[in-house]
């Protein structure tokens, strides 16, 4: 059985290709449209995947995507309206590293099944599986390691509505324990002292890891007031 499995219209557009639960290929749209982390749907890399095994769309069996953007749009709306008036910017705001709106961002991920028959001019009834971010973060260590049983911590800017999720994998099942919320995130604080730097947030978060090296706890009171653990030693 072959999965294609999706990313887009975020960063880093790609493509991944699993035989028979084993990933057998896997390509970066940027390598191949040369626009560094590249938002734009991957169909070079879909049709490189394809080409690999000199398949077709037909011959896929599952078609997956990174996320699930019915589950972004309840949250959003139950996000904006608790903090009105000021949330209304995030209709329009640039969504992480693509120029894209958060709502034509949603509007596209909610219609990936009509670009692939427009681009592969098939027939078949596509239907795109939407995974969970954070639980696709945490499939991708712990499906692929060698343990059986393992604590599983996935952390970034954002998911539909998670930033940072702890997870038990066990016997090929991963349980979530906890999750943190937009908008609290280690991820986009990361991302705001990319920005404030003077680099591209989404993009140089890797320069900033690098400089981190020749750092010193100059700054160290004034972060104690950017994040905030409470006596459950969540960090808010």
């Amino acid at each position: 059985m072959y999965i294609l499995g999706i990313t887009s219209y975020s960063h880093d557009s790609s493509c991944c290709l699993i035989e028979d639960g084993r990933v057998i290929f896997q390509i970066d749209e940027e390598r191949l449209n040369r626009v560094k982390h590249t938002s734009a749907f991957p169909i070079n890399s879909i049709k490189e995947c394809l080409k690999f095994k000199n398949l077709s769309i037909e011959d896929i069996k599952k078609i997956t995507f990174f996320w699930q953007p019915n589950k972004e749009i309840f949250f959003s709306m139950s996000h904006i309206l608790k903090y009105l008036p000021a949330s209304i910017n995030l209709f329009f705001s640039k969504s992480g590293g693509s120029k894209t709106s958060a709502i034509r961002r949603i509007f596209l991920k909610k219609r990936i099944a009509n670009e692939i028959k427009k681009n592969f001019k098939t027939k078949k009834k596509i239907n795109i599986q939407y995974i969970d971010h954070h639980l696709c973060h945490a499939s991708s260590v712990y499906f692929v390691s060698p343990f059986k049983e393992s604590a599983i911590l996935t952390m970034d800017g954002r998911g539909e509505s998670t930033s940072t999720m702890l997870s038990h994998g066990i016997n090929n099942n991963i349980k979530i324990i906890k999750e943190y919320k937009v908008p609290n995130s280690v991820g986009h604080l990361y991302a705001s002292i990319t920005d404030y730097l003077g680099f591209k947030a989404f993009f140089d978060e890797w320069k900033v890891m690098g400089m981190s090296a020749y750092g010193t706890d100059k700054y160290v009171k004034q972060f104690d007031k950017l994040v905030i653990i409470n006596s459950n030693n969540d960090y808010l």
